[in-house]
């Protein structure tokens, strides 16, 4: 997404008429994909904080661990439960926060929160609403959003973000995202 420095500075092609305003969190993020029948969780973080990169030697407990962990309690043992009545062909795309992150707030316990999904056949991001009803359905949990009405509704949603947040991500009817980083963070 484009990434604005402030919400003046939005691109020519955002239409801020009626747009959704996503907060982000302090996470990692975390994708659950399926290959050939069997489910998979990808991260890019372990849980000491280093980065992996390809040709790196893998760390030896990623975020995936504590992923599959909380879904299991979450889903009576069955951390691939809420995937099995979908398409195949779905990317679940997520920001996990966890204790263990070095995050600005203090983090109790750890949560999942679904943030996309994309369909792999075609490469095409999901909907908000349709994300909204199938998250519902799946019993996910998600950010907190808000639709945005003009410039004066982001100014009004800016000044109501929390200072540890670390800023907004703005999408609009056409599916165009922005990013609007959290100055304070």
């Amino acid at each position: 997404p484009y990434v604005a420095s402030e919400s003046s500075n939005l691109p020519e092609y955002f239409s801020m008429a009626t747009s959704i305003c996503e907060e982000e969190p302090d996470g990692s993020i975390v994708v659950i994909y399926n290959i050939e029948g069997e489910w998979f969780v990808g991260t890019a973080d372990s849980l000491d904080g280093d980065e992996y990169l390809p040709g790196m030697q893998l760390p030896t407990l990623t975020y995936e661990h504590e992923v599959k962990a909380l879904l299991s309690r979450r889903f009576n043992g069955r951390w691939t439960k809420p995937f099995e009545n979908t398409t195949p062909y779905m990317c679940f795309v997520f920001t996990y926060i966890s204790p263990y992150l070095n995050n600005v707030l203090p983090i109790l316990s750890p949560e999942l929160y679904l943030r996309a999904i994309i369909n792999t056949e075609n490469g095409t991001e999901l909907s908000h609403g349709l994300v909204q009803s199938m998250a519902a359905k799946m019993n996910l949990a998600r950010v907190t959003w808000s639709e945005i009405n003009g410039a004066s509704s982001l100014t009004t949603r800016l000044w109501n973000m929390r200072a540890l947040s670390p800023g907004l991500l703005l999408r609009d009817l056409n599916d165009n995202r922005v990013v609007i980083p959290n100055p304070m963070y």
